[in-house]
């Protein structure tokens, strides 16, 4: 159960976030530069969120400063390489 909303959190956190700040590409792929700014934008607001809203789930009252910084500097490190990743292989892909 833990994993299950822990992950809920972020997701929704992330899919809010997102779509506010247009981090989803809509008809075509914008440039890695661009799609990596807007990524970043959008989890700079998607952590926090998703860490207060974990807390709320499970009914913690205190959030630890050292999680919302590793959940900041590692899921936004991996949250990064992977959109780089992708935008790289696609823009090769639709040459």
């Amino acid at each position: 159960m833990g994993l299950l909303s822990t992950t809920g959190a972020y997701a929704l956190a992330w899919l809010v976030s997102a779509g506010l700040v247009s981090a989803f590409p809509r008809g075509g792929l914008w440039p890695p530069r661009s799609l990596l700014s807007r990524t970043l934008n959008a989890w700079l607001v998607a952590a926090p969120l998703a860490v207060l809203l974990r807390a709320f789930i499970l009914g913690r009252a205190v959030i630890p400063t050292a999680f919302l910084a590793v959940t900041l500097v590692l899921g936004g490190a991996c949250l990064l390489g992977w959109r780089l990743v992708f935008a790289l292989v696609w823009s090769r892909l639709t040459r």
